[in-house]
């Protein structure tokens, strides 16, 4: 996330030049989520599903990463909206990313 001239948090549209393995490594690392059977789920909850979207995008393009929008429904029932990276896409970009992180997050990785 980035802030506005006004500190308020803004996603750029261009942010696909922002990711690269050590954005991408700590992304998971702060904000993944294990998921069964080798899968990450990236918990975008403040982010609007437009927003979630452009991000997806982004993944694809910048490391062809196959993903999904999961909806999550929290505990004032609200539902938010999470990016889920299959199992394949993530195999394939674990000797990208491995290298930042630190070895007390290596399960989120299934590595």
């Amino acid at each position: 996330m980035f802030l506005s001239s006004t500190n308020i948090k803004i996603l750029p549209l261009d942010i696909e030049k922002y990711l690269n393995s050590i954005t991408l490594a700590y992304w998971i690392c702060d904000d993944g989520q294990q998921v069964k059977k080798g899968r990450i789920t990236l918990c975008t909850d403040n982010y609007s599903l437009s927003e979630v979207e452009i991000l997806i995008k982004a993944l694809s393009n910048r490391y062809n990463l196959e993903c999904s929008i999961h909806k999550k429904k929290g505990k004032s029932e609200k539902i938010y909206n999470r990016i889920y990276i299959k199992k394949k896409s993530l195999d394939s970009i674990k000797s990208l990313i491995i290298p930042y992180v630190h070895k007390s997050f290596l399960y989120k990785l299934h590595a």
